[in-house]
């Protein structure tokens, strides 16, 4: 989607819509250490999650940054009828880092690396 048809889709909703603006940005130590995580698929898993919670459709538009921050992550501006609630913002949270740590297991299993290895690396890491 270009920046134009962005605007279009903004200026088309209806005066009670409500913009929400929020990042997504799985962990780069633990989730994305391979910078090969699918953040389309996250988001666009994410925004499902919502709209079956909201029980409606929800129109967005997203932009990945990976080219300006140490961390991959996605910029969403959602179109939204009505408020979101602190469990509106858990629910995007949770299933954000359940998409990216489901990549994250995939990826690795496909690599032959068992996730326990991924684990102590991530603790050698910190310490």
């Amino acid at each position: 989607m270009k920046r134009s048809q962005a605007y279009g889709m903004i200026d088309e909703t209806k005066k009670e819509t409500k913009f929400f603006r929020f990042v997504i940005s799985p962990d780069p130590k633990t989730e994305d250490r391979g910078k090969d995580l699918n953040l389309w698929e996250i988001t666009t898993k994410t925004m499902l999650g919502l709209e079956e919670r909201l029980k409606q459709t929800i129109q967005f538009v997203a932009a990945v940054h990976n080219d300006h921050a140490p961390h991959r992550h996605v910029h969403v501006i959602a179109c939204i009828s009505g408020n979101l609630t602190p469990k509106d913002f858990a629910l995007l949270r949770e299933t954000a880092t359940k998409e990216s740590l489901f990549q994250r297991r995939e990826r690795d299993a496909a690599q032959g690396i068992k996730q326990e290895q991924g684990i102590k690396q991530e603790l050698e890491l910190s310490l």
